[in-house]
Parts: C-alpha cells; structure tokens; sequence
C-alpha cells in the first residue's frame, strides 16, 4: 500500500506510456497504480466490481503494453507497471472461466506449455482466438491466415511434445505452489 500511496500525481509515467500513446482508451498507469490500493484495501467491499472494471478490454490492466518506461521514469518508486502485474494477477485468481482473450490467452499459454513443454500453435490459436469453437467470427479470422501458413509450409501438422516437459511442467508447478503460498501468507 505504501509504494503506491507515494505517487506525487506528476504524470511523468503518464506521459511516457507507449500504451496510452496508441490506445486512447487506456487510463494510463499512474490511475491503475492507484487503483491497486484499493484492490488490496480489507475495508473496500467493491474489489469485485472494481477488478471486472479493470479487466474490461483494453482501457483497463490488459491496455498495459509492459514496456517499462513508468517504472523506469516515476521519481517516487511507485512502480506503476509493478501495480498493473498486481491487480492482473487479482484478476486472474478470481477467474475459473476463460470468458475474455486475454485471460483465455495468459491460461491457454500457461495449460499448453505445461502439457507439451512448449506451445502447441494449432491448439493455441484454436482455444485463444477462437475460444475452442465457441468465437465463429474468431475461428473465421484464423482462416486467411491458417490458408497462407499452409501455403508457404510454415503451419505445423503434428506436434511433439518437449525431451524437457516434465521439468517444464515442474517449474510451473513450483511456481504456482509459490505463488500460492505468498498469497496465504497475505
């Protein structure tokens, strides 16, 4: 609460954003850095309404391109990009079900390279863009682009899975383990 609580409101993250400077809709970092605190405040009895805001496409946490540059220029510390990756991962515990593309894609990501050490791309765009089936008009954008992969020889028709998954999937699993425990002990 307290690194946040520092920022001093200069905008100099604000004006340094690359996300703001292509995505008008986006609120920029010093507002979301702001708003962790009151995601992790014990007294707020709205971080459920709030985080479904800050999830909501583009304007709120997923509009955050990770380039750095807040962090890089805030002169009190804040860590605004820091913050952002805060309330991500809120967002991402309360969730069970893939109902956005963000979320599908940080999980889908995570499930794939844990089940074959690496990404299996035909599954990947099936289950992202066109939500395993359900997204007809995203299962029709991958057409064009499938058609072409084809073409030129670059679509994979099979998949092996990595010499090194079980390691893989071992990290993965103690990470999650830490995470978890980081989360109990908060």
């Amino acid at each position: 609460l307290a690194q946040a609580g520092n920022c001093i409101m200069c905008g100099a993250c604000y004006s340094e954003c690359n996300a703001k400077e292509v995505n008008r809709d986006f609120v920029g970092p010093h507002a979301l850095a702001k708003a962790q605190r009151l995601v992790v405040d014990s007294r707020d009895n709205t971080t459920e309404n709030r985080l479904e805001k800050y999830n909501e496409g583009t304007k709120g946490v997923w509009g955050c391109t990770r380039c750095m540059m807040c962090n890089a220029v805030c002169p009190m510390g804040v860590a605004p990009m820091d913050q952002i990756g805060k309330i991500k991962q809120d967002i991402l515990e309360g969730i069970e079900t893939y109902d956005s593309r963000p979320i599908r894609h940080r999980k889908v990501l995570i499930d794939l390279v844990k089940e074959g050490g690496w990404i299996d791309e035909r599954k990947f765009g099936l289950q992202v863009v066109g939500n395993s089936f359900r997204d007809i008009q995203g299962l029709a954008s991958l057409g064009p682009l499938g058609l072409r992969m084809l073409v030129r020889g670059k679509f994979p028709l099979s998949f092996s899975p990595s010499a090194g998954t079980s390691q893989v999937r071992s990290l993965i699993e103690s990470v999650k383990n830490l995470e978890s425990e980081g989360s109990d002990q908060s």
